[in-house]
């Protein structure tokens, strides 16, 4: 196929190849953190409660830990649609996944001179196994979305061969912000912004694509009116217990080179892959792991800066668009997951642009197509494990045997199939691994009631509030079976407490 056929049929091939590899998640149910997101969530059942996004109902009764208007603002669309079927999410997934790679095939535009190098970069990232934690994944559809809103805007604020008009300026910077209100991890898109004509020339911006006053201002305004929604006007009423990379903030900095590191492994070699990496190892700040991380975050900066300074500009680009979009995820601020798959589907970009570029200096590319069809393969098969919470957390189980995380899921899992054995012992290893986990001992107290063990269930809430006074679930269940215990009044004051909290089921009891 020539160059002309391939550039016409792209778009085609691209959005066959995503639905035939990951067309398998359309008969998946909810997972991970889809029960809380989607099933028990009240807040995204009526259109009526879209104005009460931008207040502090958002946080109250929702389960968002960080103001991602967009991303809850999708979700109710996908209810208007199709209630609380799990097919409707996926689809919405895989279109948002199919808009991405279209988006970026055009974005490429800049970067690889031929359509089948372009054609190959993008799939290359719309198959790689790493991107389907975000698209099995409902409740981290915010990945997908600060994927599109980025190219979007880049692809408005820096068209090919000439500037920008006014009116793609201010697109440009709505689409930014766009981004920015779906995941905070999108925030490097600014520096990429103002830095991309002048990191791809090596005597300066082009004179057509120099950045203009207008040009940075709008972008600098879409920033403010992000940092004002999100540090002033919208957080969060209370702070969330977590624990850090480390044990502590400082320790959980330290280890920001050595996720980099270990997310370049699992881009370059996307096996084992996990829903949930645990660093139980890892003690204080200055590690063998810390120390190796500092040292590889040395020589990748100072190699980037040698291929800017020899010209390689394409390769010095996609070397800073991979740090600038790990930098959000790499525990400079301490994250309650350290590290995920769902933080690569950005940073793929920047590989896969490298690859790009190394496909168009091979004499026989014909054989570079195995990768591909390796990607793909690995990609669907990985599909399968996130069928439903039992494969998934089995899966992850395997490898992370500590998962606390992964014991609750199963456990919950359990739960909803009336497994009370099984899922009482999910639950109380996993507090055997972490015993501050509110949510864990609030779940171990619900199958202890189903259980008829309603003293030990008792005693589980009380923890899970002396751990988190505010918790409104735990004060829900607690007055539920204080009523079922006759203790009227114990009821009464927790109900009250369940409904202070913003807990949603907690409106309307009696």
């Amino acid at each position: 196929m020539g160059q002309i056929a391939i550039g016409k049929y792209a778009p085609f091939i691209i959005a066959a190849a995503i639905l035939l590899v990951f067309g398998n998640t359309l008969f998946h149910q909810f997972t991970y953190d889809d029960r809380a997101t989607i099933l028990e969530s009240r807040f995204i059942e009526s259109p009526r409660n879209i104005p009460r996004i931008f207040t502090q109902d958002y946080f109250r009764q929702t389960p968002e830990k960080s103001f991602r208007p967009i991303v809850t603002l999708a979700y109710i669309f996908d209810h208007t649609l199709w209630g609380k079927r799990p097919v409707g999410y996926h689809l919405s997934n895989l279109i948002l996944h199919i808009f991405a790679a279209l988006l970026f095939y055009l974005f490429l535009e800049q970067f690889l001179k031929t359509p089948e190098s372009r054609l190959f970069a993008t799939l290359f990232f719309a198959l790689h196994p790493v991107v389907c934690e975000a698209v099995n994944s409902v409740s981290n559809r915010e990945d997908l979305l600060a994927g599109v809103f980025v190219l979007a805007s880049l692809l408005i604020v820096y068209p090919k061969d000439r500037r920008p008009s006014a009116a793609a300026i201010a697109v440009g910077a709505a689409f930014s912000l766009l981004a920015y209100l779906s995941k905070e991890s999108a925030a490097p898109l600014i520096l990429i912004i103002v830095l991309m004509p002048y990191i791809r020339h090596k005597n300066g911006a082009e004179k057509a694509n120099q950045p203009r006053p207008a040009f940075i201002a709008a972008q600098l305004g879409a920033v403010v009116i992000f940092i004002a929604l999100r540090f002033f006007m919208m957080v969060p009423e209370t702070k969330m217990i977590t624990k850090v990379l480390g044990g502590s903030n400082l320790a959980a900095t330290a280890h920001g080179g050595f996720l980099f590191l270990k997310t370049w492994r699992v881009m370059l070699v996307p096996h084992p892959l996990n829903a949930d990496y645990v660093f139980w190892h890892i003690k204080g700040a200055i590690t063998i792991q810390s120390l190796t991380g500092i040292i590889f975050m040395l020589i990748y900066c100072a190699f980037l800066f040698i291929l800017w300074k020899k010209g390689k500009m394409n390769a010095a680009f996609a070397l800073l668009w991979i740090l600038a979009f790990f930098l959000p995820v790499s525990n400079l601020i301490p994250l309650t997951n350290p590290f995920a798959e769902r933080y690569f589907y950005l940073p793929l970009m920047g590989l896969a642009i490298i690859v790009g570029r190394l496909f168009e200096s091979l004499k026989f590319r014909r054989w570079a197509w195995v990768l591909i069809l390796a990607l793909a393969w690995l990609s669907n098969q990985r599909n399968l494990v996130w069928s439903n919470d039992d494969t998934l957390w089995a899966a992850t189980l395997k490898t992370e045997p500590r998962s606390v995380r992964a014991l609750n899921g199963l456990g919950l899992f359990h739960l909803s199939r009336q497994n009370l054995i099984q899922s009482r012992k999910a639950f109380q290893t996993a507090l055997e691994y972490d015993p501050d986990d509110y949510e864990v001992r609030n779940n171990f107290a619900v199958a202890l009631i189903l259980s008829d063990m309603p003293l030990q269930a008792e005693a589980e809430l009380k923890k899970a509030i002396i751990l988190k006074p505010d918790y409104g679930k735990a004060h829900y269940n607690l007055a539920r079976l204080y009523k079922g215990m006759g203790k009227a009044d114990e009821a009464q004051r927790h109900l009250e407490a369940a409904i202070k909290s913003g807990y949603p089921a907690s409106f309307g009891a009696q």
